[in-house]
């Protein structure tokens, strides 16, 4: 069993194995520097060797003079997505990896399997209240599992540091800075659903996650949307304008538009509800939309 710390942008992948960093490569502490009310992530990456690591899970173990310092930590696995498109490939050093192949894209805090001779990543996410106390500290990275068919339980450790600074990060919503994600609520117009033409799309949440659009499960899911953007310091959002409006759109009796804006305002009002919204922003008002 190895383990080692890397950056939370680094792709691990089950080819991925321990950097020779020559001389440096004895040094296993890594220190993550967070400031107050912000969130910092690691990646404990793990490879499995000659066994086979089952039920992998990872808890933090804090050191002396953690308890009460306003820190605290979520885990989770990095699943690896089957895909078959084309990875972004701006330039050689960006590319993630030659596709159709798999690429880490989902933490799923669940246990998983690491195969022998294989590796796998977990997401380690720091998380300072705003009165945190300044200060280092020290905690353990502690991954279970289990070994044999009777999955014997083992554990294995890692240590590492994080430093907290006096600074408060404001919230997000009271943030100059403005942080947007390009979310597709809705899915994309599919010209063969004339009624509706945004609930067909491969990229759906009736295609994802099996569930209707404006649905109370919808609903649901965007509440869940907004949390997680809020956890994340997102306080920009898109809103498709043409599937929140479209449904129920009337000609008045002057050949004006009519629109009905039941659901475009509970959209709204969930994100506010539940996130930490700055501004909603639009997509195009004029686009080619099918029919």
């Amino acid at each position: 069993m190895q383990t080692w710390i890397t950056n939370p942008l680094e792709d691990i992948f089950r080819t991925s194995r321990k950097p020779n960093c020559g001389w440096n490569s004895k040094i296993e502490e890594h220190t993550l520097c967070i400031a107050q009310n912000a969130r910092e992530s690691i990646q404990l990456a793990v490879y499995a060797g000659d066994v086979s690591a089952q039920d992998c899970y990872v808890e933090i173990i804090p050191g002396d003079g953690c308890e009460g310092n306003g820190v605290s930590f979520e885990c989770g696995g990095i699943r690896l997505m089957h895909t078959k498109g084309q990875s972004l490939n701006l330039a050689e050093k960006v590319k993630r990896c030659d596709l159709p192949g798999e690429l880490p894209e989902c933490i799923d805090p669940e246990p998983m399997t690491i195969m022998f001779n294989q590796s796998g990543g977990f997401f380690i996410t720091a998380q300072t209240e705003k009165d945190a106390r300044p200060g280092v500290y020290e905690y353990t990275a502690r991954l279970h599992y289990g070994l044999g068919r009777k999955r014997k339980p083992h554990t294995h450790d890692h240590k590492f540091k994080v430093e907290v600074f006096g600074v408060c990060m404001p919230d997000s919503k009271d943030s100059e800075y403005h942080h947007l994600l390009w979310v597709n609520l809705c899915g994309t117009p599919m010209p063969e659903d004339a009624e509706n033409p945004y609930t067909a799309s491969f990229e759906s949440n009736a295609s994802v996650f099996g569930i209707k659009t404006f649905s109370e499960e919808w609903f649901t899911l965007i509440k869940n949307y907004a949390q997680v953007l809020k956890k994340e310091r997102m306080n920009v959002v898109c809103l498709p304008y043409y599937p929140l409006l479209y449904k129920n759109v009337k000609i008045g009796e002057n050949g004006e538009y009519i629109f009905d804006f039941t659901t475009f305002d509970r959209v709204i009002d969930t994100f506010l509800e539940y996130g930490d919204v700055k501004y909603f922003c639009g997509f195009h008002l004029m686009q080619k939309v099918a029919t």
